[in-house]
């Protein structure tokens, strides 16, 4: 069953505005590519400065990194081995809203 069938069956179609799932990328766009989150800053006219991502695991983080988007580490038992540009982190604190 694809995700967003799932969805609704299981929450109700007014749950999301609108899902984003592997189901609508192209084969090959499952994370890291950042094609699921360059499609939802498209959908929603965001541009990737205007948002924060919450990710926990390796695959995550390079997908945001590569979309550009600032991002959140929650930890979890998952290693979490990656190196990026130290330009791209910040503190929340400093982040203009």
């Amino acid at each position: 069953m694809k995700l967003t069938a799932y969805l609704t069956e299981t929450l109700g179609s007014s749950s999301f505005a609108f899902v984003i799932s592997g189901d609508d990328l192209y084969p090959g766009q499952g994370k890291p590519d950042p094609a699921s989150f360059e499609a939802a800053l498209q959908r929603m006219n965001l541009e990737p400065s205007k948002v924060m991502l919450v990710e926990n695991s390796q695959l995550g983080v390079e997908s945001a990194y590569s979309a550009h988007v600032p991002f959140i580490v929650t930890l979890n038992n998952t290693s979490l081995n990656v190196q990026v540009n130290l330009d791209l982190f910040m503190r929340l604190d400093e982040r203009e809203c």
